[in-house]
């Protein structure tokens, strides 16, 4: 079982959410954050042409694994 890392959860929950809701909760609720970013990310693609990607341009990204890459879009907030 993966341990649930609580790194990122005081920029999607305030103090008195992470004190009330359990972390079961609070995960489901993180996770569906940000398949939400990531759909209003692609969106944003597809309005703006950017989609479908070429495969030439993913060529760099090959063997990224899943933990970089959600680190990657977690980081994208920041942007």
């Amino acid at each position: 079982r993966r341990t649930w890392n609580h790194a990122l959860e005081k920029h999607i929950f305030n103090p008195h959410e992470i004190a009330t809701l359990g972390a079961p909760h609070r995960r489901t609720i993180y996770l569906a954050s940000i398949e939400g970013h990531i759909d209003r990310l692609h969106s944003q693609l597809h309005s703006l042409a950017h989609y479908p990607v070429h495969p030439d341009a993913l060529s760099p990204y090959k063997g990224l694994n899943c933990k970089t890459a959600k680190g990657m879009v977690a980081g994208l907030q920041h942007d």
